[in-house]
């Protein structure tokens, strides 16, 4: 049985036992349903437990005997609700599941590859999505040491996936669009918590939590809800920004180490700066625009007084934020898409320099080094011959804000979606068009 469907008919079923052993015990058990991967074997024994309830005296009602009436009533709806679970539980275990909820199957497929990557600060846990529907996505937890990567887990995801900076939580899509939360301290055994449902009608397109794993923002095509994940088994909605957002990943999505600002790529060559110390009331307190083109990645200083991001065309756009209502530009680099490298360091050919036919369009990855002394920003391009490097260009940060120095270094790769760990030094390679790989490399100590 599919874990979404076994956890919301234990739910039910939990509903169906006598109001005071509800009283004394229903808190308790949804905690600990909220902590654990329900199963056939969970709704099975909460059904026997529900009946077996219904059958004590001591919780049929207030006093030790009860009417006939009373009694035979009570009966009635236990034996009604029981009715009721046993037959939706058969029709999901033996017929074909397939036919009856159609889209609601998962289907695990790799055919489009990695889409995102995700390390927790630490760099012991990486988070993959592989696929690109809600049905077939596959969100695979790797332990990362110094033998290389690790397989622990794999279960369902969708077009999005975060990790929190704790590691406990990782936040994916649902079937429907919603945002999904799973429990992954035990990484080994992924168990899902909840379905966050802000009431919005438009696709999910990227999520992030705070540092302090406490918060989750949500982005979909037209708003932005904040989430109090703090006790992730009952999560609270504090509110839903209009921020217009596009096709974002997590990357578009950054709060400040403080945790007291979020900066959202809006997909339309904005960047809008949202106050959320207190995120029920939350405000807008910037935008940052550009002209012709939009951002792909965002990333703060490790300070939080800088504001990095860089676009489609390849432009890195550095701002101070001493007062973030006015964000101030401190330094500019254009033209990284056509410094880029065929595999092999040879040139583009003449005319594909600014313009590439057959290209597809650039993914990035972008962030600074410790103690915020440096700015990467990882390129990864592929070829109309299907060749793909990753090129890494690196400056050194000033107290200002201004990028001098400049280094860059690239390694052929088959790749998709690079990463770029919390070190700004070791590179995340995701797989492409189906090739189920994941790779680190490192950049050169005078580059990084």
């Amino acid at each position: 049985m599919r874990p979404l469907l076994a956890a919301r008919l234990s739910r039910a079923l939990v509903a169906c036992y006598p109001p005071r052993w509800k009283q004394r015990y229903r808190e308790e058990m949804l905690d600990v349903l909220d902590q654990h991967q329900a199963s056939s074997r969970t709704i099975l024994s909460l059904a026997g437990g529900a009946l077996t309830a219904h059958l004590d005296p001591s919780y049929r009602m207030g006093r030790p005997v009860i009417k006939n009436k009373a009694g035979r009533a009570l009966l009635i709806a236990a034996a009604g609700c029981m009715a009721m679970i046993a037959l939706v539980y058969g029709v999901f275990t033996y017929t074909d599941v397939n036919q009856l909820i159609g889209d609601l199957v998962w289907h695990p497929g790799h055919a489009e590859g990695d889409v995102a990557l995700v390390l927790t600060p630490d760099q012991r846990l990486l988070a993959t999505l592989e696929g690109g529907e809600p049905d077939t996505a596959v969100v695979t937890l790797m332990s990362v040491g110094p033998a290389g990567l690790r397989q622990l887990s794999s279960f369902e995801g969708g077009v999005t996936v975060a990790i929190a900076p704790d590691g406990h939580l990782v936040a994916t899509s649902g079937y429907g669009g919603e945002a999904a939360l799973w429990n992954v301290a035990r990484p080994r055994h992924p168990a899902l918590l909840t379905i966050l449902r802000p009431g919005s009608s438009n696709a999910l397109w990227g999520e992030a939590f705070s540092p302090d794993s406490k918060l989750l923002a949500a982005a979909y095509g037209g708003t932005t809800a904040l989430w109090d994940v703090a006790r992730p088994a009952r999560p609270r909605l504090l509110t839903v920004l209009a921020a217009h957002v596009g096709p974002v990943t997590h990357a578009d999505i950054a709060f400040s180490p403080d945790g007291h600002l979020l900066a959202l790529a809006n997909g339309n060559g904005q960047v809008t700066i949202w106050d959320v110390t207190r995120p029920a009331r939350a405000a807008p307190v910037a935008t940052i625009t550009v002209r012709d083109d939009y951002f792909q990645a965002l990333a703060f200083s490790p300070h939080g007084d800088l504001l990095a991001g860089v676009t489609t065309a390849g432009t890195v756009l550095v701002y101070r934020l001493d007062d973030p209502g006015r964000p101030a530009l401190t330094a500019s680099r254009s033209g990284l898409a056509a410094q880029a490298l065929y595999p092999g360091g040879v040139r583009a050919p003449a005319g594909l320099a600014t313009d590439c036919p057959g290209c597809t369009a650039p993914s990035y990855a972008l962030g600074f080094g410790p103690g915020g002394r440096a700015l990467t920003v990882v390129l990864d391009k592929i070829f109309p011959d299907n060749s793909s490097r990753d090129t890494a260009f690196t400056w050194q940060v000033t107290a200002s804000g201004s990028l001098t120095g400049g280094a860059s270094a690239a390694r052929d790769t088959w790749d998709g979606q690079p990463a770029l760990a919390p070190d700004g030094r070791t590179i995340v390679d995701g797989s492409a068009f189906g090739r189920s790989a994941v790779g680190l490399w490192e950049l050169p100590a005078a580059t990084g």
